[in-house]
């Protein structure tokens, strides 16, 4: 598969504090890129770098196999074929839509930039849109322009920073949906940059976890989620029940049983934590496992997270359900045939289980 983008060892530093730090990451041609993490973990640096609009402190920029910024080679943005949706769109409030779209386009545009151009705003729906100024465009109508502008010079890599984040929750599931559909139609190769775990998993072909300036975990949707390879990385894509327990014989030991743990070796006898999604457990009026109260409830629509308090355990536990439980005391059961538990040693966050089952 051919790499369009390849970074190697890239760090970048702001009045000697460290903002990126060795990150190295291959995007392959056609790939969409969701890069997600917490405020401040450099994302929208890593962008302004790939851009150009940063040069990096350390390591190397490949993009379609030639070198655009290093120790000796610094490509300008405007040679780089880079193109960029940013956060507020910064469309410019005096052109029309067709003129804000054709803005990106260098010199006289021949007959063949003026088809790709109205095909876009056709793929687009912006048709009837094209003399309208900004101040007279929804937010996703805005997202769509910013969006046609960015691509109509046939970018090698498009970058997007938070694209969707100021529109309302309805329209920007709506908005994104359709963006990704199109930029996968067009062969885009994408970097989306975005805080929200929800949004990362929908939108990119590759999700990248990134913290303190460096890279968590990057794979695919699946496996990120079924798979994280630490505490911090599970904890960000799920809001886990954490079980305290015993390492023994090849097992996790809990209030609510043993979880297998086959990778134990070495921290036998030692603190560990299972780690289990609230849609794991299985509430019921009669017939579960442990008996417990609930003491809190968030009605979501379709779902609704309850917390328990079962005896055995310090913390109650949270569990999501599309059940209607009308009473305060329930039984509490294990969903067997969603086994996904994972079990992290306490002293170095290893996992030590990716798939476990719970020992009958």
């Amino acid at each position: 598969m051919t790499q369009k983008l390849e970074l190697h060892g890239i760090a970048k530093n702001f009045n000697r504090k460290q903002a990126l730090r060795d990150v190295t990451l291959s995007i392959a041609a056609g790939e969409i890129v969701s890069l997600v993490g917490q405020s401040g973990c450099g994302k929208s640096t890593l962008l302004r770098l790939i851009a150009g609009i940063e040069h990096p402190d350390g390591g190397r920029i490949f993009l379609d196999g030639a070198e655009v910024s290093g120790r000796d080679r610094f490509v300008e943005p405007e040679n780089r074929k880079v193109g960029m949706v940013f956060q507020d769109y910064a469309l410019f409030p005096h052109l029309t839509v067709r003129q804000n779209i054709r803005f990106g386009m260098k010199g006289r545009l021949s007959p063949a930039d003026h088809k790709r151009i109205s095909g876009l705003m056709a793929s687009l729906g912006l048709e009837k849109l094209a003399e309208n100024h900004p101040h007279m465009l929804s937010g996703g109508e805005q997202q769509r322009v910013a969006l046609a502008r960015a691509l109509a010079p046939q970018p090698s890599v498009l970058l997007m920073d938070e694209p969707f984040s100021n529109l309302d929750r309805g329209l920007r599931d709506r908005v994104r949906t359709e963006t990704v559909a199109l930029l996968r139609d067009l062969g885009t190769t994408v970097i989306i940059v975005t805080h929200d775990a929800e949004e990362a998993l929908s939108s990119g072909d590759t999700v990248v976890l990134m913290r303190e300036g460096g890279i968590v975990q990057a794979g695919s949707p699946y496996e990120i989620y079924d798979h994280p390879i630490s505490p911090y990385a599970a904890r960000f894509f799920c809001d886990f029940n954490v079980l305290p327990g015993r390492l023994r014989s090849g097992g996790l030991e809990t209030a609510l049983g043993c979880f297998a743990a086959p990778n134990a070796k070495g921290v036998e006898g030692g603190p560990g934590f299972a780690y289990i999604r609230p849609q794991q457990f299985l509430p019921s009026l009669q017939g579960g496992k442990w008996r417990g109260k609930i003491t809190g409830r968030t009605f979501l629509g379709a779902d609704e997270v309850i917390e328990i308090r079962v005896p055995q355990l310090a913390d109650p536990v949270r569990l999501r359900t599309s059940q209607r439980i009308p009473r305060d005391i329930v039984e509490l059961g294990f969903d067997m045939a969603d086994q996904r538990v994972i079990v992290f040693d306490d002293k170095k966050g290893d996992v030590l289980a990716k798939l476990s089952a719970v020992e009958t």
